[in-house]
């Protein structure tokens, strides 16, 4: 859902305000110029084909105005759609939609000046767009209102309530507009004139309905289904963009106004205040209210994990979010203060292992299956060790400030290697190891091992323990990310092997590296947005969105 990233979880006030409104104040005079160089008798004759208008001298005038007016307002927005690109780094309709949106709302503020009275009995926009409008919008608005109504009985993101606010606030607009547009009196005078004074607002009322429909359904869509289901995808996608489509196709067919039938049939807005009504409390919610897990219970398969409170929270790649509470939350240090329980997840998402809160032991749990396997005995707090996962589940270690300890889930074997500090990723037939912990600048080297399942040492060469590197499918290569590259270097000689430019950079912030797809790129994160990197071209694209302190599972695409 491309168009809903600008809803994304991680909208800094401080980037908004230092970035985009300057932005968008350089750029509105350079939009306002260029919508008064490109008023021009084409686009004039443009409007006339449109709205099949003959302008002539009586009337020209009205629509040179109209044109000059709608023109300034829709580049001004359609450059603030731009500043939002630019300082968001992401390609989507949705800024550009919104922006022109505004531009025509302001327009219409200001013509819209004067006394209201009774329907002009002239139909603006074609049936199609005034069906599409409001099927956009009763979807849009049940959604939103389901959003809200859900927020006082579970936990709602901010992005959400944003979104949902958005889609009632621009379906409460285009609504007033279109009436005021339609109940406006038309001022006496020439055949002509009046055509012409019906063919402006006419083309005002079909940008209206057409942008409406998407900005409406987008902004719903974004705030019931921030993270569709996989298995609703594809419907969200043919609705979400079919819709609009329709549309606008509709919009911009050449049309003209007409005298509006007579009808008896009910008004739309009270008849979809009922499923708005039963929306609120009937849409279900694809990333629904966090149900408590039972043991054993089969989960599927995870995206992240995240310690909250007083559980550990786990969402899958399906949509669904479980309090995790047969873990542990936190073990007492040596000195009295608490850390957080160690809780790892697979790379396929299907396998986690945790401290048992009960019984204190660790425990791998099949996902999938809820079949559970004790890796310990009973364990005191200060030594109780950090798990790995292998991509997929088949093994685990387990790092204490001894040793590390190999196990491989499909036999009884288990290698201790002393020494072993520090895991940075197991392979299929080896793992590559450090011997000291990750540290600051200024830390003496430590050892880069890459080490057998039996516990043989194949190599060994000296390593930066300020390195944050990730070991990559290939179990050979470590991957690391700076503020401007993707290093690829050799696990067994320590050697950088490739460097490509960094697709994703945000001034002063290094990217995190935080786990593998299936297809090899690197997840990365910069505070919540999360990016898939090709160490091979050093491209990025979005990842699918999870808590920024999660412990990261199953890699999904957006």
């Amino acid at each position: 859902m491309a168009f809903c990233y600008v809803f994304g979880r991680d909208e800094r006030h401080s980037l908004l305000v230092i970035w985009f409104l300057p932005l968008t104040a350089v750029l509105a005079p350079l939009a306002t110029k260029y919508a008064d160089g490109s008023l021009t008798p084409t686009t004039v004759n443009r409007f006339a084909r449109w709205q099949q208008l003959d302008v002539g001298e009586f009337n020209g005038g009205l629509v040179l105005g109209y044109l000059r007016v709608t023109q300034r307002w829709k580049w001004i927005g359609l450059a603030a759609g731009l500043a939002w690109t630019i300082v968001t780094v992401t390609l989507s309709p949705f800024p550009f939609v919104v922006g022109w949106l505004f531009g025509i709302v302001a327009a219409e503020i200001g013509f819209g000046r004067g006394q209201k009275g009774r329907p002009i009995g002239i139909q603006l926009a074609p049936t199609l767009l005034v069906v599409c409008w409001r099927i956009a919008a009763a979807v849009g608005c049940a959604l939103a209102v389901a959003t809200v109504a859900r927020s006082f009985r579970a936990e709602v993101g901010v992005a959400e309530r944003l979104a949902a606010v958005t889609a009632l606030g621009a379906t409460l607009a285009v609504h007033l507009l279109v009436r005021s547009l339609q109940r406006r009196p038309l001022h006496a005078g020439p055949a002509d004139l009046v055509g012409a004074e019906v063919a402006v607002r006419s083309s005002s009322a079909r940008k209206l309905l057409a942008l409406g429909a998407a900005v409406t359904l987008w902004t719903g869509l974004q705030a019931a289904y921030p993270q569709p289901p996989h298995n609703a995808i594809d419907l969200v996608v043919i609705v979400s963009y079919g819709l609009p489509v329709v549309a606008w196709v509709a919009a911009a067919s050449s049309w003209q106004a007409r005298p509006a039938r007579e009808s008896r049939t009910l008004p739309w807005v009270p008849i979809a205040a009922v499923p708005l009504a039963v929306a609120a409390f009937l849409v279900p919610n694809p990333v629904p209210a966090q149900v408590q897990s039972q043991p054993g219970q089969q989960l599927g398969t995870l995206q992240y994990a995240r310690l909250a409170q007083h559980a550990w929270e786990v969402g899958s790649v399906e949509g669904y979010q479980y309090r995790f509470t047969e873990a542990a939350t936190y073990v007492a240090r040596r000195t009295g203060l608490e850390r957080p329980a160690p809780f790892a997840l697979s790379g396929n998402g299907s396998y986690a292992v945790y401290l048992d809160d009960v019984s204190r032991r660790m425990v791998r749990r099949n996902l999938e299956t809820g079949e559970s396997r004790f890796l310990t005995g009973k364990l005191a707090d200060d030594a109780v060790p950090e798990p790995v996962l292998s991509a997929d589940g088949s093994y685990v270690t387990l790092t204490d400030a001894a040793g590390t300890d190999l196990i491989d889930m499909n036999s009884p074997a288990r290698v201790r290697m002393p020494g072993v500090r520090y895991v940075l990723g197991i392979g299929p037939d080896s793992l590559v190891v450090t011997t000291g912990r990750p540290a600051l600048p200024g830390t003496p080297d430590t050892e880069l091992r890459t080490v057998g399942h039996d516990g043989t040492v194949r190599t060994r060469v000296p390593y930066d323990p300020t390195l944050r590197a990730w070991l990559a499918p290939d179990a050979r290569t470590l991957v690391t990310v700076t503020g401007t590259e993707v290093v690829s270097m050799d696990a067994r000689t320590g050697h950088v092997t490739r460097r490509r430019p960094l697709g994703v950079r945000r001034d002063g912030e290094v990217p995190e590296p935080r786990g593998w797809s299936e297809d090899g790129k690197l997840l990365v994160t910069l505070g919540e947005d999360g990016y898939l990197v090709d160490p091979a071209t050093g491209r990025s694209a979005r990842a699918a969105e999870f808590p920024e302190d999660a412990v990261v599972g199953k890699v999904v695409a957006r």
